[in-house]
């Protein structure tokens, strides 16, 4: 293996850094296929490039290096950021940045980076897509509904609210069918399987699909339950430290939420979380943390049924 070289990436700039003998040698670069190339003039077949997953700012210079054989590390930006309060730094600037994400990945040697199928990118644009539009026709909805206890309103601007809120849910609707769609042809199976299981629906099931790349980035089901942030979190130390146990909410938000809310069907409707339902409620469990449990089972009954290549069956009474 060569020399390890930290990328600290921005929209417009990227910041490089590697160990060279006993000095530190620091470049800036813009982002952009010229820039690209000139950074890639100081790359060596074996070098091994780390970057932070800066929102969408890495993924073309990722590709980039990808596509060259060079071994790329993306890495969650807050394992940098603890990894730089674990050394005390208290610089941050794009080239120290740099600095310590090349110090990170000399010292925590992270995996190699593998690009997401076409078809799982294309999946997550919807869902990011549906989500803003989520977000834009329930302000709308909330709006109309708070300016019905107006006493004067004016009819054009409730009209144009209507229309607007109206042609955001039909693109929400053909975006969902896009993304059905989309499934069907490239994972229908893992989509078969996911629909078996009582509690999970189309939408959890497609977003389960786009989050774990088909269920191919985890090996290991309690590697999933931790990104999708349902482990729990133990607050204990000593004697006298006895805190309120809870989730580590650090995972992903978006399939957490949609888990919690299956949940509620799961309960009726799902033999097993039923049972789960009743022995934690004997427990004395509150509801909260029934409806987790819950959840955590639905999350590993999905990794089972997908990597068992099996349909749900209930167990026997």
């Amino acid at each position: 293996m060569g020399k390890v070289i930290g990328i600290d990436i921005s929209k417009q700039t990227f910041d490089v850094s590697w160990k060279e003998k006993a000095s530190t040698v620091s470049m800036a670069f813009p982002n952009n296929q010229e820039g690209f190339r000139s950074f890639f003039s100081h790359v060596k077949k074996d070098d091994h490039c780390v970057m932070e997953a800066s929102g969408t700012y890495f993924l073309k210079l990722a590709m980039f290096l990808h596509n060259r054989k060079i071994y790329v590390s993306v890495v969650n930006p807050l394992k940098i950021k603890r990894y730089s309060q674990m050394t005390m730094s208290r610089t941050k600037t794009d080239k120290k940045d740099a600095i310590m994400i090349c110090a990170y990945g000399e010292n925590q040697k992270p995996e190699r980076w593998k690009p997401d199928a076409d078809y799982i990118k294309e999946m997550n644009n919807i869902l990011t897509t549906i989500e803003g539009y989520e977000g834009i026709a329930a302000q709308l909805s909330n709006r109309m509904e708070a300016e019905d206890h107006l006493d004067v309103i004016n009819m054009a601007a409730e009209k144009s609210k209507e229309e607007v809120l109206k042609y955001v849910e039909q693109e929400i609707l053909k975006l969902v069918q896009e993304i059905e769609k989309i499934a069907a042809t490239n994972c229908s199976e893992t989509l078969s399987r996911l629909r078996t299981i009582p509690g999970i629906g189309i939408k959890t099931s497609l977003v389960l699909i786009a989050i774990t790349g088909n269920f191919e980035y985890f090996d290991d089901v309690r590697a999933l339950v931790a990104y999708c942030g349902l482990c729990p979190r133990i607050y204990d130390s000593g004697t006298s430290v006895r805190g309120k146990g809870h989730i580590c909410k650090m995972g992903n938000g978006r399939i957490r939420k949609l888990l919690y809310l299956c949940t509620w069907s799961a309960q009726r409707c799902n033999q097993e979380c039923k049972e789960l339902k009743e022995r934690l409620t004997i427990k004395g469990k509150h509801s909260r943390v029934i409806k987790i449990a819950i959840a955590n089972k639905l999350l590993r009954t999905a990794f089972g049924v997908v990597k068992g290549k099996t349909e749900y069956k209930a167990k026997a009474a």
